[in-house]
């Protein structure tokens, strides 16, 4: 999970979707924090990437067939 902060939610959205080639509509995000002050404004996201989501989607696996009593190994699909 990557963190970005800039001036609002929409500048932090473009940052991730420049760092991580895809466009913002793909990202999953929540926002983490909107700062509005006087002079000045800030927003932060978290943004999940997918080897994020397939890591923890191997480890549940794992650990239901595991609680099921299986003993499997699972081959990672992005290595």
């Amino acid at each position: 999970m990557k963190k970005y902060t800039a001036k609002t939610v929409e500048d932090c959205l473009k940052l991730a979707s420049e760092e991580l080639n895809s466009s913002v509509e793909e990202l999953i995000y929540v926002v983490d924090e909107e700062k509005k002050g006087l002079f000045r404004k800030t927003a932060t996201i978290s943004v999940v990437e997918i080897e994020d989501v397939i890591e923890y989607a191997e480890n549940y696996l794992k650990d239901v067939c595991h609680g099921l009593g299986f003993d499997v190994s699972l081959k990672s699909f992005n290595k």
